[in-house]
């Protein structure tokens, strides 16, 4: 990508080689060929600019195209704002499409333009396309580096879409790198901010990527829970590109719990309205998702003529690991009919992109897939060697997975884990056996089969009783309360619960608040519910204006609220009451007399290791508190 146009050297070569390169592309699209020659000033680009983001039925392959197209134009008018725009948005979609290559070659030229040109929101746009290239990546050593930098700059930023992207990129990334309870967390925050912003768009793409995580995780059943709210919010907002990977994604998720039916339900319809809006890319995922089901039905020929069809795509797009699983989906199917030449050829086109890849799981399918193969041409050697790269990899998938601390979900398979990495010795040693006498030989890659077998049966175990742990260690998730759009029960107890645990880990205070609404029945009974209604939905804006950014608060049932409060001093927690009861009484609300005083009681309870256990022993001695206040008059808080 060129740099910003010195005035001087308007008419060097290469200006004019990009001018003739811009004309050429615009060449291939008559009409935003004549759209963009119609425009005198630079303010026409930003309106067209605007149109194609809030564009919900074009794919973003399409967009990609229009946007390269436009960038080029404003280049050869000098109008770099535009140019720089028009840049940013083709690398998220870049991203968005997985055409990581493209999307990270174009990204240092228009980062150093935005740092000379750009807006604060640009950069950090670019950094979030960023968080997904490999690292070490423009100075910045690792992921861990590069979200610490996003989250310095959060309490700056007032705009709810731009928080919600940065949280959603957040959650995104920590989910790719193996983070799922980070991953949750901030997925919740990019929730909040893209309700309150309105994005429909977006609120769909975070409940499928909740899905998404809870497929990992092995809940399909919450995972499809997601993915269906996500598509009835797709629905109404008419983004025929969103509904096409939401439906891609459920079929996905049938697939891993085994419904071959309705995975393949879901991925024809997606498929379908991928070829209504010409997505090829889109077309090309349903293929290979369906060659899979293909595979595992024993359809093996339509498997292979699918997974051909979604190679070529996938190689023209450069998308290599999408090419990659496509490729090793087809050698999985030459194995199963048979055809191990063709396998071993196919396995050799595979192996150069590994290193592209960078995928522990791909080197281990990978190495699986030629140990097949090898043993079936009865190459017993590289059979073997093969064998122990999968073990190799799978080492690494273990320590990866602690990182988020699951080993303490395995703690009871230490025995056979460790019996299985004696048995490995063993194999070994039977082949080192094997090359001296060539009867052997079949001997000891039987044992290598048994092994690989209760290695394989183990795994299963395990994966069940992880789903099942998680099952209802991620069951509640945030929703909002229909009336006052807080966040529900649901949603605050299951903030509190993580809240507590990272005080407890981190040696730090947190305080929980319980507020009960003082004669709340009356205004019911004298003024009617609908004004009883009024004045929750008052008292809930009340509390978000009185705490902090980093404290919560949430509806616990009826006129009963529960705060979270951070680092706080009781002087401090009088701060928020009155807080909380000047605003209430200072609010215009609907149907209440104009005189009519508001008042609450509050109980507060601040952690007590010795005392609690858990959030539930907390928020029952902050109820105990709420008790004697309501009982020593109400209008006031307790503190123990």
């Amino acid at each position: 990508m060129p740099k910003q146009v010195d005035q001087s050297s308007k008419h060097s070569i290469i200006n004019m080689l990009m001018v003739l390169i811009a004309y050429l592309h615009l060449s291939t699209s008559s009409l935003l060929a004549q759209e963009l020659a119609s425009f005198e000033s630079e303010a026409h680009i930003s309106s067209l600019l605007k149109k194609i983001e809030n564009d919900t039925q074009t794919s973003p392959l399409d967009k990609i195209d229009r946007l390269e197209q436009i960038a080029l134009f404003a280049l050869s008018q000098d109008w770099q704002n535009a140019y720089l725009r028009a840049s940013i948005e083709r690398i998220a979609l870049l991203v968005y499409v997985e055409n990581l290559a493209e999307a990270e070659r174009a990204w240092p030229e228009i980062h150093q333009l935005a740092k000379q040109i750009g807006k604060r929101e640009d950069r950090i746009k670019l950094d979030l396309s960023s968080l997904y290239f490999n690292y070490p990546f423009n100075g910045v050593a690792s992921i861990k580096e590069k979200h610490e930098q996003l989250l310095r700059v959060v309490n700056e930023i007032e705009s709810p879409q731009l928080l919600g992207d940065i949280y959603e990129a957040l959650g995104t990334s920590d989910h790719t790198n193996y983070s799922s309870y980070d991953a949750i967390q901030y997925l919740q925050k990019a929730y909040e901010f893209y309700s309150l912003s309105g994005d429909l768009v977006s609120l769909s793409g975070v409940l499928s990527s909740l899905g998404s995580l809870y497929v990992d995780l092995g809940n399909i059943e919450m995972a499809i829970e997601y993915f269906s709210n996500s598509l009835d919010i797709a629905n109404k907002s008419g983004n025929d590109f969103s509904r096409s990977v939401i439906l891609f994604n459920i079929g996905e998720a049938y697939y891993n719990g085994g419904d071959y039916k309705r995975a393949k339900a879901s991925l024809l319809e997606a498929q379908a309205i991928s070829q209504s809006i010409d997505d090829d890319i889109g077309i090309a995922w349903a293929q290979s998702s369906l060659a899979d089901i293909a595979v595992a039905q024993g359809e093996f020929e339509t498997a292979i003529a699918l997974f051909k069809k979604a190679q070529q795509k996938f190689q023209q797009t450069g998308d290599n690991l999408m090419y990659f699983n496509a490729l090793i989906g087809e050698v999985e199917a030459y194995l199963d009919t048979a055809k191990i030449d063709e396998a071993i050829k196919l396995l050799s086109k595979a192996e150069p992109l590994l290193e592209s890849v960078n995928s522990s799981y791909s080197e281990q399918r990978y190495f699986s897939v030629l140990a097949s193969a090898m043993f079936e041409s009865k190459n017993y050697k590289q059979a073997y060697l093969a064998l122990k790269e999968v073990l190799r990899e799978q080492d690494r998938l273990d320590e990866l997975e602690q990182k988020e601390q699951v080993q303490k979900y395995r703690i009871q398979f230490d025995s056979e884990l460790k019996e299985s990495q004696n048995r490995s010795l063993e194999i070994e040693n039977q082949y080192n056996l094997a090359r001296l006498k060539q009867q052997q030989e079949m001997q000891v890659l039987w044992a290598i089969i048994l092994f690989l077998s209760a290695f394989v049966l183990i795994t299963v175990v395990w994966l069940l009783l992880r789903q099942v742990k998680h099952r209802n260690r991620f069951r509640d998730m945030a929703l909002l309360d229909d009336l006052t759009q807080a966040p529900n029960r649901r949603a605050i107890l299951t903030v509190a619960n993580i809240v507590f645990k990272r005080a407890i880990k981190n040696n730090s205070n947190v305080t929980v608040c319980l507020i009960d609404l003082d004669n709340f029945k009356r205004i019911n009974d004298s003024l009617g519910h609908e004004v009883g209604d009024n004045v929750l939905i008052a008292f809930a804006k009340a509390c978000d204006q009185s705490i902090r950014r980093q404290d919560s608060f949430g509806r616990y049932g009826g006129e009963e609220w529960l705060l979270l409060l951070k680092e706080v001093s009781p002087e401090e927690i009088k701060t928020v009451f009155e807080r909380i009861k000047k605003i209430i009484n200072e609010t215009k609300i609907d149907g209440l007399p104009a005189d009519y005083f508001l008042s609450f009681s509050m109980g507060c309870a601040q952690l007590d290791k010795s005392k609690d256990s858990d959030i539930r022993a907390l928020i029952k001695r902050a109820d105990n508190m709420l008790y004697h206040a309501k009982q020593g008059g109400r209008d006031q808080f307790l503190v123990t």
